[in-house]
């Protein structure tokens, strides 16, 4: 038999068919209305990191306010206000979120009128947005209702286009456009008008401050975008595979210690000190230099948006370097100066990287004295090394080293988004590389695509591998050339090239994805 708590009982389920069955419907429930609280949560910290930037106008929102029932899941207030999208403004926001635990689903103009599509038993989404629009828009102007929900509009009904996909506005052109009641757009009108007990005009005041957002995104999709917007408010992010999530409890802990939650810029700052989220400051966008380097043809549309770009694309044929005499004759040069025309000390600086490792090495090798504060773009959002940085764990690195006693140099495997040891082994043994000892720098907890996982973390990986290998090149008499095999991200080899003039003359590998191998690319210092 099993036992387990539910509240403040205890449920004894037995080992028979019925009995567990409806145990597993019981659990089902549970974490889907736990899954429904955590979201509710997340987008709440979404909107709360708008309050520290100026830029938003936010200065206040509110979590399970009162007196807004239908609504209530948050608050967003505005000042001033901004635009609402149909050329009025708004004040204030009040949104509601729902969760569905599967995609079977799809919206039409008859969910509106259903309260089952919200989870209600009595009042539909138009009767809720009817109500507190006569309470807080009288007009249908100076705030909006915003439902933010998962099913996507049915592609065959005709709410299909009434619905805006710009920011959920129902588009009153289409809607109210003189079409007779045996119109499709017209009984929909007549649907709604009978619904509320309004005339067009009636229904159109209803309307005005109702939006509708499809947001098809899961629990890990909002809290990678919670992660960005925590990192740029200067919050702790939550680091990737961590079971407990602290802002889901956050959120609904507060709650019940006070009938609503709601911050302002500068209780929320004290809030995230209290509970040790803090890591600030805020990141607020300065006047940006936005630049890339780029030697993919793929996925550089956006780079025509940047203040400017390099170019070194002519020098591949697809991802395989035409002569490898180029990355010291004319990729590194050309990079340096590139960079050297734009950096300026103090300048803020977002780098777009659509390039080969080795050309993310030469950006962070070539910028590393030039006084800019450079933050590297990832998914469109600036990673910004705290200050000072955050470390997550004491130790990043397991380090092992082995003897090849084929020279006097240090060879360096770095394995971080996939292992590099076999690889480095094979182009040492193949090449007759002159090394002496190989190492092996594992990324802690372990390898993958995701284990780097910000700024902080990665400018910290960085200096805690050159202080190690600066120390195994300390010990040879005279010194000694590094060899350098990396499996990384661009990321991190950006921050591993700012650091490595520490280390003296070096090479870089290139691993090749053709022929599976690593071959040289830049050897510095350049002769």
């Amino acid at each position: 038999m099993i036992f387990t708590s539910y509240g403040d009982e205890f449920l004894h389920i037995a080992h028979t068919g019925i009995r567990k069955g409806r145990w597993n419907s019981i659990a089902r429930a549970i974490r889907a209305r736990q899954a429904g609280d955590d979201l509710q949560a997340r987008y709440f910290w979404l909107e709360a990191c708008r309050l520290v930037q100026p830029s938003e106008h936010v200065v206040e929102v509110g979590f399970e306010v009162p007196d807004v029932a239908g609504f209530d899941d948050i608050r967003v207030r505005y000042d001033p206000p901004i635009p609402d999208g149909r050329g009025g403004s708004t004040s204030v926001d009040f949104m509601q979120v729902k969760h569905h635990v599967g995609h079977q689903g799809a919206v039409t103009a008859a969910s509106l009128i259903e309260p089952a599509f919200i989870g209600a038993v009595s009042e539909s989404l138009l009767q809720k947005v009817h109500r507190l629009q006569q309470r807080f828009a009288p007009t249908g102007e100076g705030c909006r209702f915003i439902l933010r929900q998962p099913w996507p509009v049915l592609p065959t009904d005709p709410l299909a286009r009434l619905l805006s996909t710009q920011s959920g506005e129902l588009r009153f052109e289409r809607l109210f456009d003189g079409s007779g009641t045996a119109s499709a757009v017209g009984k929909i009108r007549k649907l709604w008008r009978e619904h509320l007990g309004v005339d067009d005009a009636g229904l159109q005041v209803v309307l005005t401050p109702l939006r509708i957002r499809i947001e098809p995104t899961d629990l890990e999709q909002v809290k990678d975008r919670l992660n960005d917007a925590l990192r740029i408010s200067g919050f702790r992010p939550v680091p990737k595979g961590q079971l407990s999530h602290p802002y889901d409890d956050l959120a609904w802990k507060l709650l019940t210690e006070h009938d609503s939650v709601s911050f302002d810029r500068h209780s929320l700052e004290a809030a995230m000190r209290q509970e040790k989220l803090y890591i600030g400051p805020a990141f607020v966008p300065q006047e940006v230099l936005t630049l890339g380097i780029r030697t993919f043809q793929a996925h550089t549309g956006y780079f025509d948006d940047l203040h400017a770009h390099h170019c070194a694309v002519e020098h591949f044929e697809g991802r395989q370097i035409i002569d490898p005499a180029r990355w010291n004759t004319q990729l590194y040069p050309g990079v340096a100066l590139f960079l050297e025309k734009h950096l300026r000390p103090g300048k803020v600086v977002h780098l777009s990287l659509e390039a080969h490792l080795s050309m993310a090495f030469a950006a962070g090798h070539a910028s590393a004295r030039s006084g800019a504060v450079i933050h590297l773009l990832e998914r469109g959002t600036p990673w910004v090394v705290g200050t000072p940085p955050l470390r997550f764990a004491p130790d990043m690195w397991t380090f092992t080293a082995e003897k090849t006693g084929l020279g006097n140099q240090i060879a360096a495997a770095i394995s971080v988004s996939q292992d590099a040891l076999h690889d480095a082994r094979e182009a040492v043994r193949q090449q007759a590389l002159p090394v002496d000892t190989l190492v092996h720098a594992r990324v802690l907890p372990d390898i993958g695509r995701l284990s780097v996982i910000d700024a902080d973390h990665a400018y910290l990986l960085a200096q805690d591998l050159v202080q190690h290998l600066r120390t195994l090149i300390a010990a040879i008499p005279g010194g000694t050339r590094l060899l350098l095999f990396a499996a990384i991200p661009k990321t991190l080899a950006f921050y591993l090239g700012r650091e490595t003039y520490s280390l003296g003359p070096l090479d870089l590998y290139e691993f090749n994805p053709a022929d599976r191998q690593y071959h040289r690319s830049l050897r510095l210092p350049l002769s």
